[in-house]
């Protein structure tokens, strides 16, 4: 396993490549120990998803990957990627996002499908209701889909439905001839109109079923929301991709503005501004 346990700094975003002189060939599980900052006084609430891949599979295997955070203290976390089996990992890039625990304006969870079937859903209820219904992001942070000769393209897709103040349903599908042998999704709800924050989805519906190699969007964000250059976070919600090659996947973020899809095929993005 290739690990630095030395701390690394609270950006949001963690890369395979940055334990590269500390891995090994053979390593199946890439991670770094991450500072939180001073002002947690108990272990906070974590999002984490995945923002871009680059991953593959062996002739009719499954393309298998994981991000994961695990040890969280008032002062540190571990974060992690892996993959199993004979799965193929290039590199990967992970985002997060933190909250206090308890706290009423952001709430954070993850959710795991329980069976093999295309169309899975779930009614989420959150611990304390909002005051009108949330912001609901969605990121990927398990992905473990069908390679066999049968299926011509790696296909998944999360989105919430039913959004209220108490809760939401939260969607992971597959389509035509696919299989999900497991698929985890993290989900993020905010409040709305919640201060130095925004949030929002970048889907390029023209482009559905269709071979693209790159798709972007400007982002504009509300007039006055924010007194200095925010962080920008993105994360994968939906992949459409062909078996046989490499899954090359990014989420990408220009000038701190712009929310750009960059694929050999299509993928759609959550984003979450801070």
């Amino acid at each position: 396993m290739g690990h630095l346990s030395d701390p690394g700094p609270d950006t949001g975003t963690f890369t395979k490549a940055s334990v590269k002189e500390s891995s090994e060939p053979s390593d199946w599980k890439y991670s770094r120990t991450i500072a939180l900052p001073d002002s947690y006084s108990s272990p906070p609430s974590i999002g984490l998803g995945l923002n871009s891949i680059d991953c593959g599979a062996h002739p009719g295997d499954n393309i298998r990957l994981q991000a994961d955070v695990s040890k969280i203290i008032d002062k540190t976390f571990e974060i992690s990627v892996e993959k199993w089996n004979s799965s193929i990992l290039n590199d990967a890039t992970l985002v997060w996002a933190e909250s206090a625990k308890g706290a009423k304006d952001t709430k954070i969870g993850t959710w795991k499908i329980p069976k093999f079937q295309q169309k899975q859903s779930e009614a989420i209820k959150f611990d304390t209701p909002f005051k009108e219904a949330p912001t609901i992001v969605l990121w990927f942070t398990k992905l473990d889909l069908t390679g066999d000769k049968s299926v011509t393209s790696w296909r998944v897709h999360t989105y919430a439905t039913d959004i209220k103040p108490e809760g939401f349903t939260v969607n992971i599908d597959t389509w035509h001839n696919n299989k999900l042998y497991s698929v985890v999704v993290t989900w993020i709800a905010i409040k709305k109109g919640r201060r130095n924050m925004h949030s929002g989805r970048f889907v390029e519906a023209e482009g559905v079923m269709k071979a693209q190699k790159e798709k972007e969007k400007r982002v504009e964000f509300p007039k006055g929301l924010f007194k200095a250059r925010p962080t920008v976070l993105t994360g994968l919600s939906m992949i459409d991709h062909p078996v046989g090659i490499s899954v090359k996947v990014a989420s990408v973020v220009e000038d701190d503005v712009m929310a750009k899809c960059a694929s050999p095929y299509n993928v759609k993005e959550s984003t979450n501004v801070q």
